[in-house]
């Protein structure tokens, strides 16, 4: 009995103190427009994030929602893990696009695309790779596409301004979603990244915290532009909650 009660006290004592290495991360951001990977998705939109991490291991979601009904609407669960800068996880992101608005649905046509990330990250640059292994992303023919995007980041201090410099790159034909158009009922196919290897994504951010009052308002600006779309976006951001 008393090995019984010393396990059960051991356990629990164990349980409690990896309960308090668990750190919860929250944040609120708010941008003019909504610009993702080269790809233009809304107007003014609020992007909360909630999750857990532990030691290297984290679990967040996260999303996008606009101020209309007609904005576009995201809900993303990612696992990951990461070890001395090096990164892996796996990604469930879900978007209303015109076409099956059904979340719980993961058939042939669902809007749920999942892909898996490999990454590293130091003081002076950061890669990531994503490709899409399961979901909507289809080429126009209906075979598997496996869309992979590749994003090279480097961080740099100018100006009393902390920048971020980002190229992004699909090495191959993307897939796409089919979407309809509901007020002339035409289907259309939209590609992710590219019809074909190519540059769709360059950005340039200048980040600045800003006083108000006792708080530290981060508020950054952007130049988000796509090579392969020829479309262009400069867009201004604050992250309204941290915690």
């Amino acid at each position: 009995m008393r090995k019984t009660i010393y396990l059960i006290v051991m356990l629990l004592t164990s349980v409690a103190l990896h309960a308090q290495q668990i750190q919860p991360t929250f944040s609120v951001d708010m941008v003019s427009h909504y610009m993702n990977r080269g790809q233009d998705l809304g107007n003014v939109s609020l992007q909360p994030k909630l999750g857990l991490q532990w030691r290297g291991l984290s679990i967040s979601l996260e999303g996008n929602t606009g101020f209309t009904h007609q904005d576009y609407e995201e809900m993303d669960i990612i696992l990951n893990y990461e070890y001395k800068g090096f990164k892996i996880g796996l990604l469930d992101e879900w978007g209303e696009d015109g076409a099956s608005t059904r979340y719980f649905y993961y058939g042939r046509s669902t809007n749920h695309q999942f892909s898996a990330h490999l990454g590293y990250e130091c003081s002076h640059f950061s890669i990531d790779t994503y490709t899409f292994f399961a979901g909507a992303d289809y080429k126009a023919d209906g075979s598997r596409a496996y869309s992979t995007y590749i994003e090279v980041g480097v961080p740099f201090r100018w100006l009393d301004l902390e920048w971020e410099a980002k190229v992004g790159f699909t090495p191959y034909e993307s897939g796409g979603i089919k979407t309809q158009d509901p007020d002339t009922a035409i289907d259309f196919f939209e590609y992710s990244f590219a019809d074909h290897a190519a540059v769709n994504m360059i950005s340039l951010r200048a980040t600045k915290e800003i006083t108000v009052g006792t708080y530290q308002l981060p508020v950054f600006i952007e130049a988000h532009s796509n090579p392969f779309t020829q479309n262009a976006r400069i867009y201004v951001g604050a992250t309204l909650f941290r915690l």
